[in-house]
């Protein structure tokens, strides 16, 4: 039985699943969305955002399964562009560096813990070369993932050994289709994330200007 699109409103939809000729065969229970996204954003700061026009955007290539460096540049161009609609600048490694408080925006994904966070270097005004790095900004959400999992129910077939090799790549596309479904939600995570930050900027920036 094959799996229908990611996305759809929920159910379940039964494949079998059976691992030698010589097992016995059982029933998976594959939702079609096995990805969800929590809808609580969690804000740190920020400290001063005012005055802030442009900064260096960095992605983490670690993710759930592992290193993947072009998701990591993927999601780096949709912050970017976000940043850009919102009339931010970015900045090279060069520039970042000769600008004041070397503002970074950082993104990571760490297990199903998502955060951007704006980070700087602070100065003491009475000793400009006493610097620590600082977070000015973050914001955070999470999501979790369904993996397909074993029924309590078994099935018989004829043909225990052919029945275990379909199942096993139903099985396989099914784990394909939540994998996908994940960068999916990196994706729309990303753009939110950074939706929040610029219209934090944007509010600090009016403030500086009615001053």
């Amino acid at each position: 039985m094959h799996p229908r699109s990611a996305f759809r409103a929920s159910m379940l939809t039964l494949l079998l699943l059976g691992f030698s000729s010589f097992s016995e065969a059982q029933e998976i229970w594959n939702p079609d969305r096995c990805v969800t996204m929590s809808d609580v954003r969690m804000v740190n700061g920020p400290i001063v955002l005012g005055g802030l026009t442009g900064m260096r955007v960095v992605v983490s290539d670690r993710f759930s399964w592992g290193s993947d460096s072009t998701l990591a540049d993927s999601l780096r161009v949709d912050i970017e562009h976000a940043l850009r609609r919102g009339d931010l600048r970015i900045l090279s490694e060069d520039e970042c560096s000769k600008t004041p408080g070397h503002p970074s925006l950082s993104f990571r994904a760490g297990g199903a813990k998502v955060a951007l966070e704006l980070r700087e270097t602070a100065c003491l005004s009475r000793r400009p070369d006493s610097c620590t790095p600082i977070v000015n900004y973050g914001i955070e959400t999470s999501y979790s993932v369904s993996e397909p999992r074993l029924g309590p129910e078994s099935v018989t077939t004829e043909d225990e050994r052919a029945h275990a090799e379909r199942v096993r790549a139903a099985f396989e596309q099914r784990r394909k289709e939540c994998r996908d479904q994940e960068v999916q939600i990196l994706h729309v995570l990303a753009v939110d994330l950074t939706g929040h930050f610029v219209d934090n900027v944007k509010y600090a920036n009016r403030r500086e200007t009615t001053k």
